[in-house]
C-alpha cells in the first residue's frame, strides 16, 4: 500500500513540473528583453513611414490646411501650422515639415493619419528640434560647396545626425549642403565650408 501510494505521489509530482515548464516556456517571450533599435535603423524606420505616408496621390486630391480650421485634424491640432492633406481609398494625411526661412529641417515634422470611413485616429508621428536657429545664418554659395565635395548636386538644409555613416560629434546647428554624387553624398557646413562627414546613401 505504502509503495502504492508513493507511486501516485511521484506521479502529482512530475504533473506538477509539467505543468510549471509549460507555463515557463509560453512566458518566455515576456521574460526575455527586447533588442534596442540603433538611431540609424530608427530613422530608415521613420523615413519608410513617411515614405509609405507620402506616397504620391494619383487622383490629385491634395489640398493645403491649417490645423485648427481643419474640422478633422482639428480636434488633435490646435496650431495655425499648415499641413498638406492628401486623401488616398483608405486612409486621410496630414503632414507638416518644419522650415527654417524655407530650409528643410530634417526629424520635425508632424504626421496624422486617419481611416477615411471612420475618421478615427490610427497613426500619429511627432518629431520636434529645440536646437536650432530661428533664422538661417549667411551660408557659402551652392556653387562653392559642389567644389569642396569635388562635384555634384547641393541642397540645402538642416540635417540630423541619424543621416550620417559615422555621426559627427559637434551638436548639428547649423545648416548643411547636402551633395550627391552618384552613390557617395558629402555633408558640408554650410556657414564655414568644412566637411562634416558623409551621408548614408537610398537603397
Amino acid at each position: 500500500m505504502k509503495s502504492k501510494t508513493r507511486y501516485v505521489g511521484l506521479i502529482a509530482i512530475t504533473i506538477s513540473a509539467l505543468i510549471v515548464g509549460i507555463a515557463i516556456f509560453t512566458s518566455g517571450d515576456d521574460l526575455l528583453e527586447k533588442p534596442e533599435v540603433s538611431d540609424q535603423e530608427q530613422a530608415a524606420n521613420e523615413s519608410d513611414v513617411i515614405d509609405e505616408t507620402l506616397r504620391e496621390n494619383h487622383d490629385g486630391n491634395v489640398t493645403v490646411v491649417i490645423a485648427s480650421e481643419d474640422k478633422l485634424l482639428g480636434q488633435y491640432e490646435k496650431s495655425d501650422r499648415h499641413f498638406k492633406k492628401s486623401v488616398f481609398n483608405r486612409t486621410i494625411t496630414y503632414v507638416h515639415y518644419r522650415s527654417i526661412d524655407d530650409v528643410p529641417v530634417d526629424r520635425d515634422h508632424r504626421i496624422y493619419v486617419f481611416d477615411k470611413n471612420t475618421k478615427a485616429l490610427i497613426r500619429k508621428a511627432i518629431y520636434s528640434r529645440d536646437d536650432l536657429p530661428e533664422h538661417l545664418p549667411p551660408v557659402i554659395s551652392k556653387e562653392q560647396a559642389e567644389s569642396i565635395a569635388g562635384g555634384g548636386s547641393a541642397t540645402l538644409r538642416f540635417v540630423s545626425p541619424q543621416f550620417f555613416v559615422s555621426p559627427p560629434e559637434q551638436a548639428l546647428k547649423n545648416p548643411c549642403w547636402v551633395v550627391r554624387s552618384g552613390d557617395t553624398i558629402t555633408i558640408i557646413d554650410a556657414t564655414n565650408g568644412k566637411t562634416l562627414g558623409y551621408g548614408i546613401p537610398p537603397p
